[in-house]
C-alpha cells in the first residue's frame, strides 16, 4: 500500500531516530557540563583575585 512502511522499515526508522536522539542528548549534556565548568572557573578566579587583593592590602 502507498504510504505504509514495512515492519523492517519501521524498525530501521525507529533506530535512526533513537540514535539521533542519543547524539543530541550527549551534545546537550556536553554543552551543559562545559557551561557549569566555565561558571565554576570564573567564580573561582574571581575569588582568588579577591583573596590576593586582600592579602596585598593587609598591613
Amino acid at each position: 500500500m502507498i504510504g505504509m512502511v514495512s515492519g523492517e522499515g519501521m524498525l530501521f526508522l525507529l533506530v535512526g531516530i533513537l540514535s539521533w536522539a542519543v547524539l543530541i542528548a550527549a551534545a546537550l549534556f556536553l554543552l551543559w557540563t562545559l557551561y557549569l565548568l566555565n561558571t565554576y572557573l570564573r567564580l573561582r578566579i574571581a575569588q582568588l583575585r579577591e583573596e590576593r587583593r586582600a592579602v596585598r592590602s593587609d598591613p
